[in-house]
């Protein structure tokens, strides 16, 4: 499944990325740099309503490691395939959401 996430190794800022694939225990993810093996991650999934059933999205924080990462051709600019394991997850709060649904605005303005 492909969705629009937020991305970063542990303690650094988020940058926003996509997915090219998605699952209970990993994910597949696309970014414009590369991550060591084992590194410790986490992610922002966004599911949409008519996905989940509920009356707005859902947002889920994804804990994880990087298990492989690889330059794969995506346009001019470099970027990675990153696959990742998760180790845990958790929904997100509607106070810790909202800081990503300005986020979210933001980089729309931006784009």
């Amino acid at each position: 499944m492909h969705f629009m996430v937020f991305l970063r190794r542990m303690g650094e800022p988020w940058v926003f990325t996509e997915t090219t694939d998605l699952s209970a225990t990993g994910a597949f993810l696309i970014t414009d740099r590369p991550f060591l093996l084992n590194t410790p991650i986490e992610y922002i999934v966004t599911f949409p309503p008519d996905l989940t059933k509920a009356q707005q999205p859902l947002r889920m924080r994804f804990y994880a490691s990087v298990l492989r990462c690889e330059r794969i051709q995506q346009g001019d600019e470099p970027a990675f395939g990153v696959a990742v394991r998760n180790t845990t997850h958790r929904y997100l709060t509607p106070e810790e959401s909202a800081l990503f649904d300005s986020m979210d605005i933001e980089r729309n303005r931006t784009t």
